[in-house]
């Protein structure tokens, strides 16, 4: 008896273990997808919140240099003047400086700076708005002041001949607090964050370590991937080696491209909670079932214990009267078919007797 309801115990709990892992690893995958979903969209926003910012300070700083229809002397001349009026550009830029043709700043906000004076001209962003004569957005670079990393988005400026004269230019650090900043600080859950490199390697922002104007790991395949205009999301692992899943988004207005992090360990916690609770509640119930499916399935036998008692007797002899028909249906049926059996053999055997008897 103890045999068949360990059986049925052991029957039920393998049948309920095998639905908790199919159902899990079914809640995985649509979890999982989930997950991906989320972590796109957070990198798909992220990268048009930025793209946004820098296409506004781009157009601002482009329709002041489109203001200065003036010849150089008098930019040489009202230069100061013209930075401390640019109270929109102030708010939008960490700096600004007015820079003359040939690379030297002319003014510069905050003057606090101390950069006036300066020749700039080697810089990248000084001689692409100066050769190309568009309004453009440098790759980071090292900054003069303090050696803070730095974007500058700089714009030419033409006289009223459209005689190139100078560059109007805006910082932004990115270790400054301005919108790269918050990036850094910007977190998926608990646990997840965000990045911006750029595709020629460098990082811009990165909400784990914190780390800009260093190189991007390109043991990471989908880092890899991105640095050669790679969209999309796997699963992959960071620098400390924690599986995570990883969306790429590339952005428009700078060959630049935002990775949203997000450890998969946090991502399928859900999973996890309720397939712990589960699991634990089919140990409970067990715990609780199993004495008491043994109590009733040794009252249910009971009578086959005592029927099984009688046939010995009616066997051996010791009792001559029928066996009790007690029990369930089926120990009924038996304890009847028993007694019929028996009674057809003492007939059989009277009848012998008499036979031999004559």
């Amino acid at each position: 008896m103890n045999r068949a309801v360990v059986l049925v115990i052991c029957f039920t709990l393998l049948s309920a273990l095998v639905v908790t892992v199919v159902g899990a690893v079914l809640s995985q995958s649509e979890l999982e997808q989930q997950a991906k979903n989320q972590v796109s969209t957070i990198a798909q926003l992220l990268a048009g919140d930025i793209d946004d910012k820098l296409a506004r300070r781009l157009d601002t700083l482009s329709h002041v240099a489109a203001s200065f229809t003036m010849d150089e002397t008098a930019l040489i001349g009202r230069a100061s003047v013209l930075v401390r009026q640019q109270t929109a550009l102030q708010h939008l830029f960490d700096g600004l400086y007015l820079i003359d043709e040939d690379g030297n700043i002319l003014a510069e906000h905050p003057e606090s700076y101390d950069l006036t004076g300066f020749n700039v001209s080697h810089r990248d962003y000084f001689q692409n708005a100066s050769q190309r004569l568009t309004p453009v957005i440098s790759e980071p670079y090292v900054s003069i002041y303090r050696d803070q990393p730095a974007v500058m988005i700089a714009a030419p400026i033409f006289d009223h001949r459209q005689k190139f004269i100078g560059v109007i230019g805006g910082a932004l650090l990115l270790s400054g607090e301005n919108f790269m900043e918050a990036v850094a600080n910007l977190r998926i859950g608990e646990t997840g964050y965000l990045g911006v490199a750029t595709r020629s390697g460098i990082t811009l922002a990165h909400g784990r370590t914190g780390q800009v104007m260093v190189p991007v790991r390109v043991g990471n395949p989908v880092l890899k991937d991105a640095m050669e205009g790679f969209e999309g999301t796997r699963q992959t692992r960071n620098g400390d080696g924690v599986r995570t899943i990883m969306s790429v988004q590339q952005m428009d207005q700078v060959p630049w491209f935002v990775a949203a992090v997000w450890p998969a360990r946090e991502a399928f916690a859900p999973i996890t909670r309720m397939t712990d609770a589960f699991l634990w509640t089919l140990l409970g119930v067990v715990g609780v079932v199993t004495p008491i499916a043994l109590w009733r399935f040794r009252r249910l036998m009971a009578p086959l214990q005592v029927l099984g008692q009688q046939i010995n007797e009616r066997h051996l002899g010791v009792r001559t009267v029928p066996v009790d028909v007690t029990g369930g249906r089926e120990i009924q049926q038996v304890a009847e078919i028993f007694n019929t059996v028996m009674d057809e053999r003492d007939e059989v055997l009277m009848s012998l007797a008499e036979r031999e008897a004559f």
